[in-house]
């Protein structure tokens, strides 16, 4: 009796050991699967063709608010995703990506990627082949996360925003006509106001798009902007042109819009 005893114990030990064997290779093998299965993307391209919103026509037919600093972008979102949460205002903020149309890089770019969730949503666009930006296309990331501030510490809660991408006519070595410089120019800007109506966005925080290195004047950028948000600017209640360094940029923005009102 003594002897089936103990052989019993022993055959439930054994089986009890592969029972958490079979266990833990499940649990690894599910791991690994888990671990080759590429993060989900919250980043599309569209075509400026595919961008549908509220209607210009609808009956809100208030122009938004704009404001202008010189700050950061996301020194800007930042700030005003505090005001709203200190107002208890759930409003969502976008903000444009001045980017890179062959891969992730740039000044601009640079900051956003290093301070939000962009760079691997960037990554995996660029493994996906949906480089190269064409000139009317753009990307839209959708409730991306600030993790990191401009002195790049790392936020308590992080921030979301959408993050729409889209690059400006580089001027250097271009064989556009002026026209067609700013027939594209008005298409692009166009474009990030109804992509940020389109995913239902509150407030757009712009800046002086393609005014930098790829040498565009502030003045005919300042007005395109002006053009843009008459025609489609409706259902924004707040435009913010971050402009950092201020200098002739800053300053060209805020004679442009000052002598429209």
């Amino acid at each position: 009796m003594e002897k089936i005893m103990k052989k019993t114990m022993k055959q439930n030990v054994y089986l009890l050991f592969m029972g958490f064997l079979f266990v833990g290779i499940v649990a690894q093998i599910h791991a690994s699967s888990s671990a080759a299965q590429p993060l989900q993307t919250r980043t599309a391209k569209y075509t400026f063709e595919d961008l549908k919103g509220p209607s210009q026509d609808s009956k809100e037919k208030k122009s938004p608010m704009i404001n202008l600093s010189d700050e950061s972008t996301i020194s800007v979102a930042l700030r005003l995703a505090n005001t709203f949460q200190n107002r208890g205002e759930n409003k969502r903020i976008a903000v444009i990506n001045f980017a890179n149309a062959y891969y992730p890089g740039g000044a601009q770019e640079g900051s956003l990627r290093r301070a939000t969730t962009l760079e691997s949503e960037l990554q995996q666009m660029l493994a996906a082949d949906q480089y190269p930006i064409q000139d009317r296309e753009l990307f839209i990331t959708e409730r991306g996360l600030v993790v990191r501030d401009d002195e790049d510490l790392e936020l308590e809660k992080p921030v979301e925003l959408d993050i729409i991408s889209v690059p400006a006519v580089d001027l250097r070595g271009s064989v556009l006509s002026d026209q067609e410089y700013q027939d594209l120019m008005y298409a692009k800007i166009k474009g990030q106001i109804q992509a940020a109506k389109m995913i239902g966005a509150d407030v757009l925080v712009a800046g002086a798009f393609g005014c930098g290195v790829f040498g565009g004047d502030p003045t005919v950028v300042a007005r395109l902007y002006q053009k843009a948000i008459q025609e489609v600017g409706n259902n924004l209640s707040q435009i913010h042109f971050a402009i950092y360094g201020g200098g002739e940029n800053l300053v060209t923005f805020e004679k442009t819009f000052k002598s429209n009102k």
